[in-house]
C-alpha cells in the first residue's frame, strides 16, 4: 500500500512517502531536510535524530556546524565550506557553511499519484546566485527504493562552477559495517586518518587495514564510540579504469547485523563524480554538544568541501549558462 501523508512536526509540513516496505519524511520549509529515513518492516530508523528534541528553522547564513548539525539529510551546494564564491562576476557572493539550501525554505512545486506511484518535487532558488535547485523523491507500491531526482537550473549568462554533496547523516552503531562497490577502491587521507593511525599516506585503499592502539582496524567495520576517530575521506574519481568495464552503477551502504538489513545508495559513475565518507564516532564536535556517533555516506560531485579548493584540484562540476544539469540516485533499504 502506498501512502503520502501530510503532517505538521514541530510545527512545520512534513510529507511521507511510504508503503509497505520503506518509508521517508521531508520537511519543505527546514531546508527540505529529510528527517526520516526508515525500514517499515522492522521498524528501524536508520538516520540521525536531532539530539535538541525538537526541531527549529534556520537563518540564512547561519553556521551548519555550530547549531544545526542535527543530522538527518541535508544537501550541500555550491559549496561546502563556507567561502567566496569562485566566480569573477560574483565575488561578492559568500556562500552559507555547508552551502545555501539548508538554510533556506524549499516550496512543494509538483506532487503525483499514478497508478501505484507518488512523486514530490521540491525547489529552492538561491537567494545570491541564479540557479533553482530542484529535487523529486519517487516511491511505487512494490520498492525497496526510493528515485531521487536532481535539476539544477542555470538561469545567468555566466557558467556556475558547483560542488554538490549529498549530506545524509547515519546513526552509528558498532557491527555495523560499509559496503562499497569495487570502483570505490581509493580515498584521499585527512588529517583525522593520518593522526589517529600515525600515518602520512595521501592516499588509501579500500578496504583499509591499518594499526591502532596496537591492534588491526578495519575502516569497513564501524569503531566504536570510545575511538574518537574522526576522518572526512574523498573517494578518487570513479570512472571506468579499463575500456571492458562497463558497469556504471555504484553501491554504497550501511550493514546492519541486528535488523539484518542493509541501507544506501545506487547511482551511475557517469553523473556522479565522487563519493565522500565521513566518519564520526565521537571524535569530533563542531558545538558545544558532545560529538555525535555517526556515518555520512555522501555521493558528489567534486572532490573538496571547498568549492575553490576542487577548482584547483581540476575536480569541480559546472552547470553552463541557460541550461541545467540533472543527475539521480536510488536510496534503498533491503535485507
Amino acid at each position: 500500500m502506498l501512502k503520502l501523508i501530510y503532517s505538521k512536526i514541530d510545527g512545520f509540513e512534513a510529507i511521507t512517502i511510504a508503503n509497505n516496505q520503506v518509508s521517508m519524511t521531508v520537511m519543505p520549509q527546514l531546508g527540505g531536510k529529510i528527517i526520516s529515513l526508515k525500514s517499515v518492516t522492522m521498524q528501524h530508523e536508520w538516520l540521525q535524530q536531532t539530539p535538541y528534541g525538537q526541531l527549529s528553522k534556520a537563518q540564512y547564513g547561519d553556521s551548519f556546524v555550530d547549531g544545526n548539525d542535527i543530522g538527518g539529510w541535508d544537501e550541500c551546494f555550491p559549496s561546502i565550506s563556507q567561502e567566496i564564491y569562485s566566480h569573477p562576476n560574483y565575488s561578492h557572493v559568500k556562500i552559507p557553511d555547508h552551502g545555501e539550501l539548508w538554510c533556506m525554505p524549499w516550496q512543494v512545486s509538483k506532487v503525483a499519484e499514478i497508478n501505484g506511484y507518488v512523486a514530490v518535487t521540491l525547489l529552492c532558488t538561491s537567494k545570491q546566485l541564479p540557479y533553482t535547485f530542484e529535487r523529486t523523491i519517487s516511491l511505487s507500491t512494490e520498492s525497496d527504493y526510493f528515485t531521487i531526482e536532481y535539476c539544477v537550473t542555470n538561469h545567468g549568462a555566466d557558467d556556475l562552477p558547483f560542488v554538490w554533496s549529498m549530506h545524509p547523516i547515519f546513526a552509528a552503531k558498532e557491527g555495523m559495517t560499509i559496503q562499497l562497490s569495487e570502483s570505490i577502491h581509493q580515498f584521499r587521507a585527512d588529517s583525522g586518518f593520518k593522526d589517529f593511525f600515525n600515518s602520512s599516506q595521501q592516499h588509501i585503499n579500500w578496504p583499509y587495514f591499518g594499526e591502532s592502539t596496537d591492534k588491526v582496524v578495519s575502516l569497513a567495520d564501524v569503531m566504536p564510540e570510545s575511538s574518537q576517530f574522526a576522518s572526512k575521506l574523498f573517494s578518487n574519481e570513479l570512472v571506468r579504469q579499463i575500456p571492458e568495464d562497463s558497469n556504471q552503477l555504484v553501491e554504497v551502504a550501511l550493514f546492519e547485523p541486528e535488523c539484518k538489513q542493509m541501507c544506501g545508495f545506487r547511482f551511475n559513475r557517469d553523473e556522479i563524480s565522487h563519493f565522500g565518507l565521513w566518519l564520526n564516532y565521537c571524535g569530533w564536535s563542531g558545538s558545544d554538544l558532545a560529538p555525535a556517533y555517526v556515518i555520512g555516506l555522501e555521493p558528489c560531485l567534486g572532490s573538496a568541501d571547498s568549492l575553490k579548493e576542487a577548482i584547483e584540484r581540476d575536480s569541480v562540476a559546472v552547470i553552463l549558462a541557460n541550461s541545467c544539469r540533472k543527475w539521480s540516485i536510488e536510496c534503498f533499504i533491503k535485507g
